[in-house]
């Protein structure tokens, strides 16, 4: 309803009062209509009359043909309705009916998976003796197989820790034969070298020699090369494969890499038997003196063995013993010495640095040179130990050749590597 075809009150007022009007309006039409109606009648021509009851009369036809066409139409529809009814009830009965007999099957199919649990139970509890006896029995079997592998593995390890001590004993003896062939040999005319090493308890090799008395001197040399010092277990067996040998005139135990516990170098001490034994180390001793070391061990055996009367050779092992202690003292200053100097050459680099760079500042300022870079000597330290490294790890202590960076040994065996 459009506002346009109201009272023009209607747009003078507000929402609220508009409201209030038509509601008053409404009730006003209410109570008044009856009377309105009678009126109307009233004040109508009889032709108007005519065709009010005519229209009167058309509008209950009308009325009666739609109320019967929807009571068909109702009719019809409760038909239809009963019909689907029945087919819903009969739909709904047989859906019902599936679902019970699914039901039943998921409850029969649920009653057996507890009773084939309850079943397996009961075996389980049935057969627990018998189960504990054989996870027992397992368990003892398990025990003896870990004891066994244990066992192996002991083994395992003890023979790779044998076989590694072995292969290094067997590079130390030959790198004492090869100094024994090459150096010593050709030292002293009519001597003679035997290895002994496939043998027991008899040293590794056995050097024959001929003495200034003509007498011919056997001396029993022991190779060692151990990554630690050598042990006092070892002295014992050298004695006792010295005196065991009847020929024997001497023992020699010769250490590589490593000094000897006990000993000093070049100390010579008795078996049981009185047979003289020299320990030598080669232990901090450049591989260019070591062949050199070694002919004079064997020299002062030789000498040793050769003195026929015992307080003679008690006289020869104290000159020696008094010869190496006042060599290791001489040592001693020779080390002190080098210190010194070494101290004290650094400190006239130092000077000679700070003179330089003063005369070079006195010449700047004094308009001599224009260059603003003070000259210093660059501090060089020579290096002169060899680069090569021990079995334990650690850096060679012998002095390199002067053509090259590692010692006599090393720079052999990085020429043969």
């Amino acid at each position: 309803m459009k506002l346009a075809d109201l009272h023009p009150i209607y747009r003078q007022v507000s929402g609220e009062e508009a409201i209030l009007i038509a509601n008053l309006s409404a009730e006003m039409y209410i109570s008044t209509k009856a009377l309105h109606y009678d009126s109307w009648a009233a004040s109508q021509t009889a032709e108007e009359g005519t065709k009010a009851e005519t229209w009167r009369r058309e509008g209950r036809e009308a009325v009666l043909d739609s109320v019967k066409s929807r009571l068909a139409a109702g009719e019809s529809a409760i038909s239809r309705v009963a019909a689907l009814e029945a087919t819903v009830t009969a739909e709904v009965e047989r859906k019902a009916a599936d679902l019970l007999a699914v039901q039943r099957s998921a409850d029969a199919m649920a009653h057996q998976k507890e009773l084939a649990a309850v079943r397996i139970q009961l075996a389980e509890l049935r057969g627990k003796d018998s189960q504990s006896s054989m996870l027992a029995e397992a368990h003892a079997e398990m025990k003896r197989t870990i004891a066994t592998l244990s066992a192996e593995i002991a083994k395992h390890k003890e023979a790779t820790s044998t076989k590694s001590s072995y292969a290094i004993g067997k590079i130390g003896e030959m790198e004492l034969f090869e100094l024994l062939t090459k150096h010593v040999l050709p030292q002293f005319q009519f001597s003679e070298l035997k290895d002994m090493t496939a043998i027991k308890h008899v040293g590794d090799f056995h050097l024959w020699i001929i003495g200034p008395t003509l007498k011919r001197i056997k001396i029993l040399i022991d190779s060692k090369k151990y990554s630690s010092a050598v042990q006092n277990i070892e002295i014992e067996k050298l004695y006792t494969d010295v005196d065991a040998d009847e020929d024997v005139d001497v023992g020699l135990m010769v250490s590589l890499d490593t000094p000897i516990s006990t000993k000093a170098q070049f100390q010579i001490t008795k078996t049981k038997k009185n047979k003289p034994c020299m320990f030598l180390s080669f232990d901090k001793l450049d591989d260019g003196i070591r062949q050199e070391v070694l002919c004079w061990a064997i020299r002062s055996l030789v000498c040793i063995a050769s003195a026929q009367e015992r307080g003679k050779r008690d006289t020869i092992i104290d000159e020696i013993e008094l010869f190496m202690k006042d060599l290791n003292s001489s040592v001693a200053d020779l080390d002190s010495c080098i210190k010194t100097a070494k101290s004290l050459c650094d400190l006239l680099r130092d000077m000679k640095d700070r003179l330089t760079a003063r005369i070079h500042k006195c010449r700047i300022n004094c308009g001599m040179e224009t260059a603003t870079e003070v000259i210093t000597m660059a501090e060089v330290e020579t290096d002169v130990r060899c680069k090569g490294m021990k079995l334990n790890g650690d850096r060679c202590k012998s002095l390199k050749k002067a053509d090259g960076e590692f010692c006599g040994r090393h720079a052999a065996e990085q020429a043969k590597a």
